[in-house]
């Protein structure tokens, strides 16, 4: 049988993880970090040497040995690579925090590091916020590419000052109600000079958020500010995007290139739960007793988990078996950090009602 196509990827989503945790066997899985973009030949030659001594990974290696060859010219970089492959699975996937080592070949895929990355921001929107120049990114961990903003949505404050001609309509109008407080820290001035700024600064921020709401839309994917901080307050306070994340990349964002904006922000999101974990931690039940093991891995087979936390430490192997069959019945799996789990637990399940 011919392999199927390489498949590389950046971003881990629960449908991919559980066509992974159904694939018939034998599962070949190589996880090894990657230090330096040049060494990505290198250590999968060595994994694949570590794997073929199995007699299950036996006609499956070719195309691993062929991707190696190529992947140093693929553009892209992670500090980590995970390959799986089966008679019918070939996929690859960029990963950021991964350090450890897999070379195994077995009757299924080990997931722990996918459960990992998909417990993590992996994708997000960046807007970089000034009066002189605004700029939207959409992003994951590995790439990045500039969206273009409606011709309609001015790019500078000077622009939308020149367009509205806004004198007469701010003319003795001054911020109300709650405005007032996020005044707080924003030097524009003094006096009426000040006021009539702010509100200039305000009014200019509420037509960028119509534009990006325009592009974006609600497409889940958090939206990371990146700007001058007194100015950033300004926005939040007009902001409707429904997921504006509280990272803030803080500086004057016309000075920073594409990477000098996106790379701090990718250093903070992948260390923040993403939106489901968050959710999940904050309504889990924390003084619960969990059932043992062997319950667990019990519950899952028979498709009575809807969510089940893993701690990244955990070692017993029969977690990986519960994750895999919690992810073929639907449920969701999350490799938490130990201190996010309640009371240093090894695990914690959320059953269906």
């Amino acid at each position: 049988m011919a392999a199927p196509a390489f498949a590389l990827q950046d971003v881990v989503s629960f449908d991919g993880l559980r066509r992974l945790a159904g694939a018939a066997p034998p599962c070949i899985t190589i996880a090894t970090a990657l230090p330096h973009p040049l060494e990505v030949h290198a250590r999968l030659k060595n994994a694949v040497r570590a794997v073929e001594r199995d007699p299950a990974a036996a006609g499956l290696l070719d195309p691993i040995r062929a991707a190696a060859e190529t992947l140093g010219a693929s553009g892209l970089w992670g500090r980590a690579l995970a390959i799986f492959r089966s008679p019918a699975v070939f996929e690859g996937y960029w990963l950021r925090d991964w350090r450890g080592e897999i070379h195994s070949a077995g009757d299924s895929f080990h997931l722990r590091p996918l459960l990992a990355a998909v417990s993590r921001e992996q994708r997000f929107h960046l807007l970089a916020v000034s009066q002189g120049h605004i700029r939207l990114f959409d992003s994951t961990l590995f790439r990045a590419a500039e969206v273009p903003l409606p011709a309609s949505m001015p790019g500078s404050l000077r622009e939308w000052q020149n367009a509205r001609q806004p004198d007469h309509v701010l003319d003795n109008r001054s911020p109300g109600g709650s405005s007032v407080g996020s005044m707080k820290g924003v030097v524009f001035g003094t006096g009426t000079d000040r006021e009539k700024r702010y509100q200039y600064l305000r009014h200019f921020f509420q037509e960028v958020d119509r534009g990006v709401r325009a592009v974006l839309r609600d497409d889940g994917s958090p939206l990371v500010l990146a700007g001058v901080q007194e100015e950033l307050a300004v926005y939040r306070r007009v902001n409707t995007y429904p997921t504006l994340s509280e990272t803030e990349i803080h500086g004057a964002p016309d000075r920073l290139s594409a990477p000098d904006l996106l790379e701090p922000a990718r250093d903070l999101l992948s260390r923040s739960p993403a939106e489901p974990l968050r959710k999940l931690l904050a309504g889990l039940d924390r003084s619960a007793a969990p059932p043992d093991v062997r319950e667990i891995l019990s519950m899952a087979r028979e498709g009575r988990i809807e969510d089940l936390l893993i701690s990244c430490d955990a070692e017993d192997g029969r977690l990986d078996l519960a994750a895999a069959e919690t992810l073929r019945r639907g449920g969701r799996v999350f490799c938490v950090q130990p201190p996010e789990m309640p009371a240093g637990a090894a695990f914690r399940a959320v059953l269906r009602h």
